[in-house]
This record gives structure tokens, sequence and C-alpha cells, in this order.
């Protein structure tokens, strides 16, 4: 009798186990088994969270931490404008020939309502000057005399015109003309630098008394 009593015993707690375990077991489940559909909605009373509970998370300690990465310590500096980083033209000595990109020699920004020229650009009127460039026609298709010097075609047909500091006005020797050319061109001569004004406005500022106009080097 003892002994059967102590075999229901033991075949009770090894059910109490087994029992336990399935508990546990489904506690664990991955989330992908859970139903697909909301979860109805808490009736009043009923497993409400405990407004004076302490947050999982405290946000204004993670926002304090997250502060020093997002906002530097030191200020970024300012990037220098064109005018502080342009370099300034020394004018060639008696006999040499200054080379320069059109680009190179219209270092600077330019307002033609305001007008008013660097004076290291002033002070290159009148020295031999080489270039290269493109040619736009100014009213003759044949037998040209006359032109402007501009840094590439692209921009200027399809794009933002040239500033008035990144054109050259190109003449001629007298008595001679060139034939259109669509490719880079050399051209040489006696530069000379001012601001020209057609009814008041500012129409220019460099013109090239060419002495040679060639077709660049491939």
């Amino acid at each position: 009798m003892k002994r059967q009593r102590f075999h229901l015993l033991i075949i009770a707690i090894i059910a109490l186990i087994v029992s336990s375990n399935r508990v546990t077991a489904q506690a664990v489940q991955p989330a992908t088994d859970a139903p697909t559909t909301a979860p109805a909605a808490l009736s009043e009373g009923e497993n409400q969270p405990d407004p004076s509970a302490e947050p999982l998370i405290d946000i204004e300690a993670a926002r304090a931490a997250v502060k020093p990465i997002l906002r530097p310590t030191k200020p970024v500096p300012a990037e220098p404008s064109s005018a502080e980083e342009r370099k300034v033209h020394v004018k060639p000595m008696p006999g040499e020939t200054l080379e320069l990109g059109i680009k190179e020699l219209g270092n600077f920004e330019y307002d033609p309502e305001k007008g008013g020229l660097p004076a290291d650009v002033q002070a290159l009127d009148g020295v031999t000057f080489r270039t290269s460039g493109f040619m736009i026609p100014m009213n003759q298709a044949d037998d040209i005399t006359e032109f402007s010097m501009v840094v590439d075609l692209f921009s200027c047909c399809f794009g933002q015109p040239p500033g008035l500091q990144h054109s050259i006005h190109v003449r001629t020797p007298p008595g001679k003309a060139v034939s259109y050319y669509n490719d880079m061109l050399v051209v040489e001569g006696v530069l000379h630098v001012r601001e020209q004004k057609e009814e008041g406005y500012v129409i220019g500022i460099f013109d090239l008394d060419a002495t040679s106009v060639r077709p660049a080097p491939k």
C-alpha cells in the first residue's frame, strides 16, 4: 500500500514537471508563430500600463549622449571666396610674352553695374599676350576681322554666357582676315585692358590686337 502511494506520488511529480515545461515552451515560441491579426483593444482596467512605472529608455539621457556626435565642438571655417584665393597677375618684363588661359586672365569677380578692375589686371594693359580658346564671329561669316575669344563654345551656345572678364575681343591686323575655325585657336598680340562702354553699359574689358591667329596644336 505504501509502495503504491509512493508510485502515485512519483507519477504526479512527473506530470507536474511535464506540464510546467509545456507552459515554458509556449512562452518562448518565436514571434513568427504569433497570430497575424491585430490584438484586441484592452478593456478599461485590464492590463493597462502603469503611468508611474520607470520607462525602459531614458530619452533625455540618450539625447545628451548623441549631442556631442551631431554638434561639432569647433566651428567649421567658411570656404574662401574667389576674391580671396585669386592669384595676383605679375606684369611681364619688356620683350616677354604673358601666356594665360582666358579664365586665368579674368580670375576676378566683376559686376558690370558697379564696375572697377583690380589694379594688377589694369597693369597688364599693353603687354604682349598669348592665349587659347574658341572663335565666335561678331558679324562676319567669311574674311573675319573681329571675333570674340571664349573658353568653350558649349557654355556660350547651350549654357550660361561667359562673364565679360571671361571673353576677349580680338582684332586682326589691318588688311588681313581669317576664316572661321570651329576648333581651338592660339592667338597672340597686344592686350588692352579697359572698361569699354556703349550707351552707358559696359560691353567688354579685354581687347587684343592680334599679330598671330593659328590652330592650336593637337
